[in-house]
């Protein structure tokens, strides 16, 4: 229960606490019981800052100077029409940049349709430069991967010989190895042996439990791959020297091949690139501007508000004027409401005929 004593307590504080003293003040304060209801036409969104709104109003208020309470509620309209307007910029700026930034996606997007659309149906250089570049780029990673797949191959087979009997190989050196100089055989050793016969493999010394995935066996040695290799070259009647010597030159030559296809594929994808990007750039400079459905969006919404701040200051102005006693004449009103079909002599006024 509240004693006397703060009663009076209450009272006191209460008379040195009387809120704006200012007619502007008196208006921003008016507007507090609006600011998180419901209703409210505080017009603060995510990523607008309540600071600058409260700045916008108070200079709003400020310049256009209300007395009384009609008078503020104008102010503050004017002030949320023009902070509602400011967004119409910033909306048409947010839209334009998304489009252009919505460009190299699209693009990519054409290209995987248009790709699967034109398969077989236009030669290589018919189709779009979008579906060009992403067939070139799926060249040249499969060239590199070739290219990488075989590098230590050449060395591999110049230094085979070289090699402790207990050198560790791996299942893809030794398959690589024993495929080549098997290529380079003579018809009747290729037909012979087959590196990848169970037989042959298990004579490696392949344990019967890996010939299913022999090449995945981590017992690979340099003395087993020069087995194999050997093997290979009796029944082609040739020395296995001559059998390494051979699948080395050619080896060497796949690989110069394979290195000269990863440059030129490159070359065209560098050209394909550069291509598209002046194809999107050019859609870029078309989309400076907004597409319709936002221009109209934009000038729809700029036309509604921009009514409204008419109208709140041309009310405004008038009580204003009407309250320095200038003589303020009625506002010339129209209202005309249509239902259904124009008669024939409204069409003819509204449409600007002379006719009787």
């Amino acid at each position: 229960m509240t004693t006397p004593a703060q009663l009076e307590a209450n009272r006191t504080n209460a008379a040195h606490s009387t809120g704006p003293k200012s007619t502007a003040g008196k208006a921003i304060v008016a507007r507090n019981a609006l600011r998180h209801g419901l209703r409210s036409d505080q017009p603060v969104l995510p990523g607008e800052h309540p600071d600058a709104w409260q700045a916008h109003l108070e200079g709003i208020v400020r310049d256009l100077a209300p007395a009384g309470s009609l008078e503020a509620e104008l102010a503050g309209r004017v002030a949320l029409c023009l902070w509602r307007l400011r967004r119409v910029a910033a909306y048409e700026n947010a839209a334009t940049v998304a489009g252009i930034e919505a460009v190299a996606e699209e693009t990519r997007n054409a290209a995987l349709k248009s790709d699967n659309h034109f398969s077989g149906l236009l030669s290589e250089q018919e189709l779009p430069l979008a579906v060009q570049l992403a067939r070139a780029e799926k060249k040249l990673q499969q060239a590199r991967s070739d290219v990488q797949a075989w590098e230590g191959m050449p060395g591999l087979l110049e230094g085979l010989p070289g090699l402790p009997d207990e050198a560790q190989v791996s299942g893809d050196d030794a398959y690589g190895v024993l495929q080549s100089v098997s290529e380079q055989l003579p018809e009747c050793g290729r037909n012979a042996i087959d590196p990848e016969n169970p037989k042959f493999l298990s004579g490696l010394g392949v344990p019967r439990d890996e010939l299913d995935d022999a090449w995945s066996w981590e017992g690979w040695t340099a003395a087993a791959v020069r087995k194999g290799i050997g093997r290979m070259a009796d029944a082609s009647g040739i020395t296995p020297e001559k059998a390494l010597a051979r699948a080395l030159v050619t080896c060497q030559q796949n690989q110069q091949a394979r290195q000269s296809n990863a440059a030129t594929l490159e070359a065209e994808v560098k050209r394909l690139r550069k291509e598209v990007r002046i194809q999107e750039d050019r859609q870029r400079r078309l989309r400076v501007l907004p597409g319709d459905a936002v221009l109209g969006k934009v000038q729809r919404y700029e036309s509604h508000i921009g009514r409204q701040l008419q109208q709140a200051l041309h009310t405004l102005e008038r009580l204003q004027a009407m309250r320095a006693g200038r003589n303020v004449p009625v506002p010339a009103v129209l209202d005309v409401t249509v239902n259904g079909e124009l008669p024939e002599r409204a069409v003819d006024v509204l449409e600007g005929s002379t006719g009787g």
